[in-house]
């Protein structure tokens, strides 16, 4: 399904995202958080490693894909009749981003092209993601 307030929905995606991605980003590996010394893991997560280990071991999480969740990126305020769309619950401009990453932390889907002021459910009910779970299909991202 579209996003009925963005005409041509691919290029302010592309747009976005190049804006962002402008300003120097730096990427730490997370792909083994236990990696780091006991000091830094409680001041993150409140746990020393051995208890990371522990509570992994403990409640474990079966069937789990990966994880998925909405953001909301700041905009410079749009002119035009839909400004006010763009308005999310914290009174600035934004665009909500779903992403959504695989059980090895690899960006697998991202939708960035709903007005702020759309609930992240909606986003969720209108991806193809939902789609395809709601049938039963498989998940297939690459």
């Amino acid at each position: 399904m579209a996003c009925p307030f963005i005409d041509e929905v691919m290029d302010k995606e592309a747009l976005i995202l190049r804006r962002a991605f402008r300003r120097e980003r730096f990427f730490r590996d997370r792909s083994d958080p236990l990696a780091f010394d006991d000091s830094h893991l409680y001041e993150r997560y409140r746990f020393c490693g051995d208890g990371i280990r522990y509570l992994c071991r403990l409640l474990g999480f079966p069937n789990v894909i990966g994880a998925l969740d909405c953001t909301h990126i700041r905009i410079k305020r749009p002119s035009g009749v839909h400004e006010g769309d763009f308005v999310n619950r914290k009174s600035y401009h934004s665009i909500n981003v779903q992403m959504i990453c695989d059980a090895d932390c690899t960006f697998s889907n991202v939708e960035a092209k709903w007005p702020g002021s759309v609930h992240d459910s909606r986003v969720f009910r209108a991806s193809t993601i939902f789609q395809r779970l709601s049938q039963g299909k498989p998940l297939s991202f690459y």
